[in-house]
C-alpha cells in the first residue's frame, strides 16, 4: 500500500489531498484550453468538475495494480491550488508507475520540478518511471518528465516520448 503523509513540502508546493473546497481552482486547472491542449479531454466545465473532483477525493491510496493517487498542488506562499499531480500504479509486476500533472500555464514554470520526486516513496513505490509527453508538447515538459523519471527512488528508469 502506498499512502504518502500528507502534505508532502517542498520548497515552493505543498501537495495534500483534494478536499470539497477546491472546485473553484479545478476550473481555471482544467477548463482552460492551453492548460489541456495535450491531455485526452477537452477543457472541462464547473458541472463536470463535480463528479472529477469527487473521484480525486476517493484517490488518496494506492493499494493495486490500476489505482491512483491524486494530489493538489498548493502554493506555499499564498496558499493557491495551482496543480493536479497524479501518480498511476501500472504494472505489479515491474513496480512500474506513471506521474502526470496539469498546472495551469501560469503556474507550471518550476513548480512541478520542486514535487515530482517526493510523491512516490517507500517500499512500495514505483521503482520504474514511465514518462509520456506529445510530440507537440514543449521540451520544456519532456525535460520534467526525464528528471523525474531519473531521480525516482534512486532506480531504474526510462522515459518513452510518444507523437
Amino acid at each position: 500500500m502506498l499512502k504518502p503523509a500528507c502534505p508532502i513540502a517542498t520548497e515552493r508546493l505543498l501537495l495534500r489531498p483534494f478536499a470539497a473546497g477546491d472546485l473553484d481552482a479545478l476550473v481555471p486547472i482544467h477548463g482552460r484550453p492551453d492548460a489541456v491542449r495535450y491531455l485526452c479531454w477537452e477543457p472541462r466545465g464547473r458541472e463536470e468538475l463535480v463528479a472529477v473532483l469527487a473521484e480525486k477525493q476517493r484517490r488518496t491510496v494506492v493499494v493495486q495494480e490500476g489505482d491512483a493517487l491524486n494530489l493538489a498542488a498548493v502554493r506555499r506562499d499564498t496558499n493557491e491550488l495551482i496543480g493536479d499531480v497524479t501518480l498511476f500504479w501500472r504494472s505489479e509486476r515491474h513496480r512500474g508507475g506513471e506521474l502526470g500533472y496539469i498546472f495551469t500555464p501560469d503556474h507550471r514554470r518550476g513548480d512541478l520540478r520542486a514535487a515530482r520526486p517526493r510523491v512516490a516513496r517507500g517500499r512500495r513505490a514505483p521503482q520504474e518511471c514511465c514518462g509520456r509527453v506529445s510530440a507537440l508538447t514543449k521540451s520544456s515538459s519532456w525535460r520534467v518528465v526525464q528528471h523525474s523519471c531519473s531521480s525516482q527512488n534512486g532506480a531504474y528508469a526510462r522515459t518513452t516520448e510518444s507523437p
